[in-house]
């Protein structure tokens, strides 16, 4: 059943901030909100993700829709003034062969005389990271290399800086909250890993999916320790074996009490539901809509939900 229409007072506009190039996925999902919230007033102000966070820490906005998550740096000035973390639910998946200048899907990337045939998850965290409980992995060797001089290789790990969203994500979401390696290369662009991966046999990078370059070349990953190795294609995204996915997420400002407003409730369960999913796919600017399970999830985590009663997802399509 649809959620149920939250009253607006006469005149009400809500405001939805975040990254400019989210508009045609939320002009779509305004739409489809206006389904079932016919007398809906919203305005986009879309100037950028940090200050889609300064809108919400002022209670200027609602909701922020972004590319990346919130960084530490930005959670410190947030909790002080909202008094709570912000709510994140994320309403799809990047796509790894999104336009130019959108958020994409993350690749592994290697040298193309590498002779690796794919890496694990816990691979990457003890090569990009350092602490693993596993121990730290150094040499090709370690990752399970064994041709030619291949074992006694140093591995040359190349990525965005600590404190980029890149960097952030990969803290929380791969390294279980470890820091970079020492013996990280930080670049401050996709174009300059690569290009130093290019010129370097024994590197390894995490870059956007979708980068094309002379002696570089993607290389698969599992989830799990024992596979399936999976390239970054859109559907191993939706069913959750390939895990590098950032996606897309809209941010809600909690109330003092951690809930969250009726109308921002509503978007975020109108974008979950199979109507929103589907204006997501229609607006063809690099996202991809959630599998059911996985929409049902991020409906779980949002306060009030429940109450509110959630759209249906049974007629969502999965690729």
């Amino acid at each position: 059943m649809p959620p149920s229409p939250t009253t607006q007072p006469p005149g009400a506009h809500w405001r939805i901030a975040g990254s400019p190039s989210l508009r045609p996925v939320l002009q779509g999902l305004i739409h489809a909100f206006g389904q079932t919230h016919p007398r809906h007033a919203i305005t986009l102000e879309l100037a950028g993700a940090s200050v889609g966070i300064a809108r919400l820490i002022h209670g200027e906005a609602l909701l922020s829709a972004q590319t990346c998550e919130i960084s530490d740096e930005e959670t410190v000035p947030y909790r002080k003034g909202v008094g709570e973390r912000p709510c994140a639910v994320r309403i799809a998946h990047a796509d790894p062969v999104a336009p130019l200048g959108h958020s994409r899907a993350l690749a592994l990337y290697v040298h193309a005389g590498n002779p690796a045939t794919g890496l694990s998850l816990r691979d990457v965290a003890r090569i990009f990271s350092t602490g693993h409980p596993d121990g730290d992995c150094r040499r090709w060797g370690q990752a399970g290399l064994n041709q030619d001089d291949w074992p006694q290789r140093l591995i040359r790990p190349l990525v965005r800086e600590e404190g980029s969203p890149l960097g952030t994500y990969l803290r929380r979401h791969v390294f279980d909250g470890r820091p970079h390696s020492p013996s990280c290369e930080q670049h401050g662009s996709a174009r300059a890993i690569l290009a130093r991966l290019a010129a370097e046999p024994s590197g390894i990078a995490i870059a956007p999916a979708g980068c094309r370059l002379p002696d570089v070349r993607p290389l698969p990953l599992a989830r799990h320790n024992d596979g399936p190795y999976r390239a970054c294609e859109a559907q191993a995204i939706v069913d959750g074996s390939y895990p590098l996915d950032p996606g897309l997420l809209l941010y809600v400002r909690r109330d003092a009490d951690g809930g969250v407003h009726p109308w921002a409730r509503d978007f975020c369960l109108s974008a979950l539901s199979s109507r929103g999913q589907q204006a997501i796919r229609a607006a063809q600017a690099g996202y991809l809509p959630l599998a059911p399970a996985s929409a049902d999830a991020e409906r779980s985590r949002l306060p009030g939900a429940a109450a509110a009663g959630a759209p249906a997802n049974t007629d969502q399509e999965m690729t």
